[in-house]
């Protein structure tokens, strides 16, 4: 039976109805007007600058031999950054950490130049930019070190390539853009490169200093090379000074100065040998200046204090705080993930002065290596896990385009006996701590790692880089030739990144063995021995690291090349083959050694494997027992190319640099490439 409601129940239910439908037709009506507001609500527009491979080489920061009126202009103007630095000293691994606001050694970015895949949920600035209705451009210099992420940026830049040109920016909607400054990258001192600029009248036909006038740091030689190539670099610093200026005054001509944010700064530190690509001080920082309009500035609060013209910030400021600084002022929520702090931006915004900022330094094309440091902005630590390795090692890319590295090494060839220690060190093995005051040494000339004066502060500061390394999960622990045994196609990993997150990889205890095997002391020859025998594979690759240091200059056991020719024949990683190969060759069974090495660089298909293995061939110094049809072979191999199982397409590239090198260096006569 079906009820008949009451009637009056009837009417208070129309009355609450036609009530809450007016409610809605207001509401349907003010919403869209609203978010139409907040899409068109103006905000500030940011512009980067960004010059190529100089440190603080402006006349701005005192650099007295610098010509650079427009950047002094632009600092006096705005705030001048003194302990900023690059995460990385070299570009496209720098560059990973500006697009995510991650280290590259969390993501799998760190190895100068890869390929990695990284995951989609890791955050890209300029999409999140994107998506909140500003104009990305960014046309040159979207190398980031990451398969899918230059694959990507079209995805998230608007414009991505073509001339780069301050009028054709957007006036109807803000701007993200990154504008790139060519003129100071290393490159650019080439023979050929140079007559250009002297041609097109962008740089004197003599340098403005000349070359007897020039100060030069304490660690180079005094060589005619030397000289000539630091005037040079003066000149182009001059020359990028001028397309800055350039830049900004186009920035005043279209209407858009008083609306945009200018940051400035360099990719890195450089660009001469011992600065570019290496983990010291003159590698790491670089010049950064900030300016903000005045109409903006309320956006503009440091930890320190309040924006002013001409002011000079001392804050720590490294470049993973980029992207969380910028997306802060512009409004933006950054994303969790992103693990650098926001240095500038609206008062509940900004974040505090970090007590240290963190750097580091991995295979720089064909030579493996891994470095980290630490610094409170006066003192500098550096960890060397492959002291084993040179600084000034060949091959190495300053060798091709600078007068400078080939000057020096000349030199040393010439005078290694009798030269100072300062300018041979570049060319020995590096020490496992070293530990500078940049207040009192700002060349880093002085390692004080024994000091005992200092041994407090020394511990605390390595104690920081360590716990840094294992709260973000350093993927350097993990051998570059054993990622593919971990991730990949058929694998429960499908980026270094992933693995590295998991219970899979025992990052503290990696790192402890790892400090361990850099130490090389015989006396710790039991504890490797003992290491040898681990589940984990990434602990048995350290201990074959840590057996090659402890051998050296002294003669093996038959216990120990008994357990390194096991790992040998059993193992089934061929990194771990690769460096007990190494080790079983400086401890005195250099036959059974390259037999292994040469397996490994004829039948491996990841080119990363092969690469280890060929370096394995020259520091187990056992490249002169080749054949001369040993060397044919290698002249004629025929490099992998990318695969979905190793998908990195320039790995091929690092493994024939280094067979490249040892033809050149090694090979019988008659063997041609």
């Amino acid at each position: 039976m079906i009820r008949r409601r009451d009637s009056t129940v009837c009417a208070i239910e129309n009355k609450d109805m036609m009530k809450h439908t007016a409610i809605a037709l207001l509401i349907a009506l003010i919403l869209p007007s609203a978010w139409a507001n907040a899409e068109q609500a103006e905000r500030p527009n940011i512009i980067w600058l960004v010059c190529e491979d100089i440190s603080p080489y402006l006349g701005c920061y005192g650099d007295a031999q610098a010509h650079t009126p427009n950047l002094d202009n632009l600092a006096a103007e705005g705030v001048r950054f003194t302990r900023a630095y690059a995460n990385a000293p070299v570009c496209a691994v720098a560059r990973s950490g500006l697009l995510t606001g991650m280290y590259a050694p969390t993501l799998g970015t760190q190895h100068m130049r890869s390929r990695p895949i990284v995951p989609d949920r890791i955050p890209v600035y300029p999409r999140l930019f994107k998506q909140a209705g500003y104009y990305t451009v960014n046309k040159w210099k979207t190398d980031y070190n990451s398969l899918n992420h230059e694959a990507d940026k079209a995805k998230f830049w608007d414009e991505h390539e073509g001339a780069q040109s301050i009028k054709l920016l957007p006036k109807d909607k803000p701007f993200m853009a990154v504008f790139n400054i060519g003129v100071t990258h290393e490159g650019q001192l080439r023979e050929d490169r140079q007559k250009k600029h002297i041609e097109n009248g962008a740089i004197p036909k003599t340098p403005r200093i000349p070359p007897a006038g020039i100060k030069l740091p304490p660690y180079h030689p005094d060589l005619p090379e030397i000289r000539h190539d630091w005037a040079r670099l003066y000149d182009q610093i001059t020359m990028m000074d001028s397309i800055v200026g350039g830049f900004l005054d186009d920035l005043k001509k279209e209407g858009l100065a008083d609306n945009t944010i200018v940051f400035f700064y360099s990719d890195h530190g450089g660009m001469l040998a011992r600065s570019k690509r290496f983990i010291l001080n003159g590698g790491t920082q670089v010049p950064f200046i900030v300016r903000v309009p005045k109409k903006w500035q309320h956006l503009a609060k440091f930890s320190s204090g309040k924006y002013a013209a001409g002011m000079v910030n001392e804050e720590l400021t490294q470049f993973i705080d980029f992207p969380k600084t910028v997306l802060s002022i512009a409004g933006i929520t950054p994303p969790k993930l992103m693990q650098g702090r926001v240095f500038m931006g609206p008062d509940k915004k900004v974040e505090p002065e970090p007590a240290l900022l963190h750097f580091y330094r991995d295979r720089q094309n064909g030579r493996y290596d891994l470095s980290r440091a630490v610094t409170d902005g006066r003192y500098y630590l550096i960890r060397n896990f492959m002291p084993h390795r040179p600084r000034g090692q060949k091959p190495e890319h300053g060798y091709t385009v600078h007068q400078n590295w080939n000057a020096w090494s000349d030199w040393y060839d010439q005078n290694h006996k009798t030269a100072d220690p300062v300018h041979a060190r570049f060319f020995k093995p590096k020490p496992v701590l070293e530990f500078y005051d940049l207040e009192s040494d700002p060349w880093q000339i002085n390692n004080l790692a024994e000091e005992p004066s200092h041994q407090a502060r020394i511990t605390s500061m390595d104690k920081a880089l360590c716990n840094w390394m294992v709260a973000t999960r350093d993927t350097s622990l993990i051998p570059e030739s054993m990622w593919y045994d971990f991730i990949g196609k058929g694998k429960s990993f499908k980026t270094i990144y992933d693995y590295a997150q998991s219970d899979e990889f025992p990052v503290g205890k990696i790192l402890e063995a790892a400090k361990l095997a850099s130490r090389g002391e015989a006396a710790l020859l039991p504890d490797y021995l003992k290491m040898l025998t681990e589940n984990h594979a990434l602990i048995r690759h350290w201990a074959a690291f840590g057996i090659f240091q402890a051998c050296k200059g002294m003669p093996a056991t038959q216990e120990i090349q008994q357990a390194l020719r096991k790992v040998i024949a059993q193992d089934t990683h061929s990194a771990n083959r690769s460096m007990a190969a190494q080790a079983l060759a400086r401890c005195g069974d250099p036959d059974t050694a390259i037999t292994a090495i040469m397996k490994e660089i004829n039948t491996e298909k990841d080119e990363y494997k092969r690469l280890l293995a060929l370096n394995a061939l020259e520091y187990g110094k056992v490249a002169v027992r080749l054949t001369k049809e040993d060397w044919q072979a290698l002249a004629a191999h025929q490099h992998a190319k990318p695969s979905e199982t190793y998908p990195d397409n320039l790995s091929y590239l690092w493994a024939k640099s280094i067979t490249d090198h040892l033809l050149e260096i090694c090979a019988k006569p008659g063997v041609t490439k």
